[in-house]
């Protein structure tokens, strides 16, 4: 009899966290990147960078409210997310009508090719976590100092190693709000 419990219980824990996943795929992540979008107070003219753009979904929702250039880059890592693809990303935005309004660049974080101060807002959402030592993690916080604009702002989204972010961003000057 217990074992019959216990196998319920186990498949209703399945299946809950199974309609959790859908939720989160249909609906849940456009929530997470609005309240992480909302944190910029947006003019409209922003040139906007996003660090681990992986399909583009918070590339293509800076691109929706500014008209400025927004340019995502990764280095498109299969194992981290599927039909984790550069083309994906660019479909995605075609779709949304962007397609002419985003850049999709393949760089690494940790040494990106963009000129010093470039951009006025500097995203990343569930990306720096993937860089596997600490130096490099340090090394891509100064990299999205470097390309912010003065008086621009980053917004890190991530669930791991945030207190090390802290520390890399203020000991670049930077002001961190947690």
């Amino acid at each position: 009899m217990w074992l019959g419990v216990a196998l319920a219980l186990a498949g209703a824990f399945s299946f809950v966290q199974g309609l959790r996943m859908i939720y989160y795929s249909k609906a849940g992540k456009f929530r997470c990147r609005d309240r992480i979008l909302d944190f910029v107070d947006w003019k409209g003219h922003e040139a906007v960078l996003d660090v681990g753009t992986g399909r583009g979904l918070l590339l293509i929702g800076a691109a929706k409210r500014t008209t400025g250039r927004a340019v995502g880059i990764d280095v498109w890592s299969r194992e981290d997310l599927s039909s984790n693809t550069a083309e994906n990303a660019m479909a995605n935005a075609a779709l949304e009508g962007l397609a002419g309004r985003v850049e999709i660049a393949n760089q690494d974080a940790r040494q990106m090719e963009f000129a010093d101060g470039t951009f006025d807002v500097v995203l990343s959402n569930l990306c720096l976590h993937n860089i596997p030592a600490a130096e490099g993690r340090k090394q891509a916080c100064g990299e999205i100092v470097r390309v912010l604009k003065p008086g621009g702002i980053a917004v890190i989204s991530d669930f791991k190693s945030l207190e090390e972010y802290e520390r890399a961003f203020a000991a670049a000057g930077c002001r961190v709000e947690p």
